[in-house]
């Protein structure tokens, strides 16, 4: 209970190793506050498991600036995010400078439906320089969002999952350029044609994984 203190069974675990194990637990319940009333070691704990966090799964959480600004403060070593489901491009614009080299992977899982998500997306690419792995499957974006992006940036690209988005020929040519992938998913894009997919395959020959 939270008044046995120092008599816990986890006072005799060291904090940097309970910190470790709570990282791994639900990070939504870490941070509201539950995991710091179990006992004195949890409350001293919960803040180390934070900086030692490597990935934010944020995916249930609600799409809030001040709450996802404070968790990125609070999560130093983190270099994989997923966004809230739903989240508003003006948000990946907004936390985009709270990311920055550090971050390589990146999962957006869909953009609230009225907004334009190139500008959110964009502003997450300029951020996020060492970027490997992108996951920005079903959102409706356009090629201008890739296409000034700098060929090493895109050579560096490992991971690219595209699943439902409207992924047509018109985006052959950024994808010719991420010559660096192995893992390619295009599911449910039927807009592109065999040629051009003919061609992204004939640029990308370090792929070890193709969804289609």
């Amino acid at each position: 209970s939270g008044n046995d203190g120092d008599s816990s069974f986890f006072s005799v675990i060291p904090i940097e190793v309970l910190s470790v194990i709570l990282s791994f637990c639900d990070q939504g319940e870490i941070f509201a506050g539950g995991y710091r009333l179990v006992c004195r070691a949890f409350a001293e704990a919960v803040p180390v498991a934070w900086r030692v966090t490597k990935a934010l799964n944020l995916y249930a959480w609600p799409p809030r600036k001040r709450l996802l600004r404070s968790v990125l403060d609070q999560s130093p070593n983190a270099t994989a995010l997923t966004f809230p489901l739903g989240s508003p491009s003006s948000l990946l614009e907004i936390l985009a400078p709270k990311l920055g080299a550090q971050f390589t992977t990146l999962c957006v899982p869909g953009i609230k439906d009225e907004d334009d998500p190139d500008q959110g997306l964009s502003a997450l690419l300029d951020e996020c320089t060492s970027l490997t792995s992108l996951d920005i499957s079903g959102i409706r974006f356009t090629p201008a969002v890739f296409e000034d992006l700098p060929a090493d940036r895109m050579r560096q690209l490992r991971v690219l999952k595209l699943a439902n988005c409207p992924i047509d020929d018109s985006h052959k040519d950024w994808l010719d350029r991420c010559t660096g992938l192995t893992s390619l998913n295009l599911s449910n894009c039927t807009e592109l044609s065999t040629e051009a997919l003919t061609e992204i395959l004939e640029a990308t020959q370090q792929l070890e994984s193709l969804l289609l």
